[in-house]
């Protein structure tokens, strides 16, 4: 009994002393924590493994060389089809192509697993065959074995369907990229409009379906360019099957297919990702959506000559801002989104130029640049905004160039950089802008310019006067915004009028002008005088 109580005793005298060190422990990690602190764990480093001279050397034997040997195959085989041979029938031409192609595709299948990647190659080598060798019935011979151009499209509609069942069975890429070439090759040598422009919105859902589903980034980048590649030469006459370049009028509206490519193209493939690393295959992506595809847009609008195209345009503009927003919501992207709003913004300019004359499109192109800004705060851009200063810069000295800022609107160009000015300075934060320099430009830009179209557009007799106006009206400005800057803009414009009326008051012979134009400037010296008494004591109170 008695050691039953000595064992418990010593049990209940290290729990003790164990709470008492663990106690001793957070209080010394408290005063030192440097010395107590646990190692921190090494990362794993992984060796970088370099492949030895043989190793290449078995790769390119072994991949590189079949690859090649393959095509060089194909090629004897497209010889062999496409040229004329004498005294060798042409039906045996045809048969042999049916014959090799079948046994490429056999093999392919049958020694898939031995084969490895080369198996992909030989399927695909093997269906691009078949698809010369039909097309064999009815070009590159002396008589047409298949006269209907229909019955021929089928066939070979029939095969590309074929290939592209493969693809996805092999999960492979190339196999889908080489079955979307035959197809728009088949839809060009049918020749027919609807055809056409069916089987390319059927390509355009397929490409951005299997992208999605099977991570294809590089079948978009494959397809988007593909896509307007066949629509552009249908546009151009088809000269692959006529021969000639003769631009096809007859179907106007068949422009208003290129964004519905774009809009499949565009909200059919959303990749997640965190903003600071967007991958170059999805930039390049939406540079063939956005840029490209408006450049095919444009050429064929300024081509067609219609009284729709300014509406055309303004479509396209609302699609590329849709797309914008659209990455902007669901993967807050900077670079795509930029690059989707800056194409909406050229389109939206050239919506404004077609439909509007000269001088008159300058005035509606400067208040775009308020558009621009405002879109810009929900997106957080400063790439957009920067950008948008040098294209109303551009704006602004291309109006004065030509002859045409020499009016009475061209006064809203300083309206328009006051009203943007303020716009960046209420949302600074959001827009991420930390210097001041674009809102000095824009502020620049407005002292500079009103006064000159105000000297340009009015009497010498009031062009003094109007600017001591203006003088008033950034005081006014300055005092209900309480911002210094406008001050500065009022006293520099303040300093010109005086300038100006003292140099064109003592020279002019009216007497009647001497004396209003000086009482005047007395009286906005006083006031500018007050005005500043006032800034001064608000400043000591303060």
């Amino acid at each position: 009994m008695n050691k039953l109580n000595q064992d418990i005793s010593l049990l209940e005298l290290a729990e003790i002393v164990s709470g008492i060190e663990s106690r001793l422990s957070k209080i010394e990690s408290q005063l030192h924590p440097g010395r107590f602190s646990q190692p921190e764990e090494e990362s794993e480093i992984i060796p970088v493994i370099k492949e030895t001279e043989d190793e290449i050397e078995l790769r390119i034997g072994e991949r590189w060389f079949a690859k090649i040997g393959i095509v060089a195959f194909l090629f004897s085989v497209f010889f062999l089809l496409i040229l004329r041979i004498e005294n060798f029938p042409q039906m045996i031409q045809i048969f042999a192509g049916y014959l090799i192609a079948s046994i490429m595709i056999l093999i392919s299948y049958w020694k898939n697993e031995k084969l490895g990647n080369l198996a992909n190659y030989l399927l695909g080598g093997g269906f691009i065959i078949l698809y010369f060798s039909t097309l064999r019935l009815h070009f590159f011979g002396t008589e047409p074995l298949i006269e209907s151009l229909s019955v021929l499209s089928i066939t070979l509609y029939v095969i590309c369907i074929c290939i592209i069942a493969a693809s996805v069975l092999r999960h492979s890429p190339y196999l889908t990229a080489l079955s979307f070439t035959l197809v728009f090759t088949t839809a060009l040598l049918s020749d027919n409009g609807i055809i056409l422009f069916s089987s390319l919105l059927i390509i355009s859902s397929l490409s951005a379906y299997f992208s999605n589903r099977y991570e294809w980034d590089g079948l978009l980048i494959f397809s988007i360019p593909l896509t307007l590649l066949t629509h552009l030469l249908w546009f151009l006459g088809n000269p692959i099957l006529n021969g000639t370049i003769n631009i096809n009028l007859d179907y106007q509206l068949t422009v208003l297919f290129i964004p519905l490519y774009s809009a499949i193209y565009g909200f059919g493939r959303v990749k997640s990702f965190e903003s600071e690393a967007e991958e170059p295959g999805l930039i390049i992506k939406t540079f063939l959506n956005s840029a490209l595809t408006y450049m095919l847009f444009l050429f064929i609008l300024l081509k067609l000559e219609n009284e729709l195209n300014p509406l055309f345009s303004f479509g396209m503009a609302l699609l590329f801002i849709s797309l914008a927003a659209f990455y902007w919501r669901k993967q807050n992207s900077r670079i795509i989104t930029f690059i989707y709003s800056m194409v909406a913004y050229g389109a939206l300019s050239t919506a404004i130029v077609l439909n509007f004359g000269s001088p008159n499109y300058y005035f509606w192109l400067c208040w775009q640049s308020v558009v621009v800004v405002s879109t810009a705060l929900w997106f957080r851009s400063k790439f957009i905004v920067v950008a948008n200063f040098f294209i109303f810069l551009v704006i602004v000295i291309a109006s004065f160039a030509s002859g045409n800022g020499y009016e009475a609107a061209s006064l809203n160009f300083g309206i328009v950089a006051l009203i943007s000015a303020r716009v960046m300075n209420w949302q600074k934060d959001r827009l991420e802008l930390e210097s001041e320099y674009l809102r000095n430009s824009y502020l620049i830009i407005a002292l500079l310019t009103i006064p000159y179209v105000l000297y340009n557009i009015l009497p010498a007799y009031f062009i003094g006067i109007s600017w001591i106006f203006l003088a008033l009206t950034y005081y006014i400005i300055g005092k209900i915004l309480n911002i210094k800057k406008y001050r500065l803009m009022a006293t520099a414009t303040l300093f010109m009028s005086l300038i100006y009326i003292f140099i064109f008051g003592l020279t002019s012979g009216d007497t009647g002008y001497k004396i209003i134009s000086f009482l005047l400037v007395s009286i906005a010296l006083i006031f500018i005088s007050i005005v500043y008494s006032r800034v001064k004591a608000k400043e000591k109170q303060n």
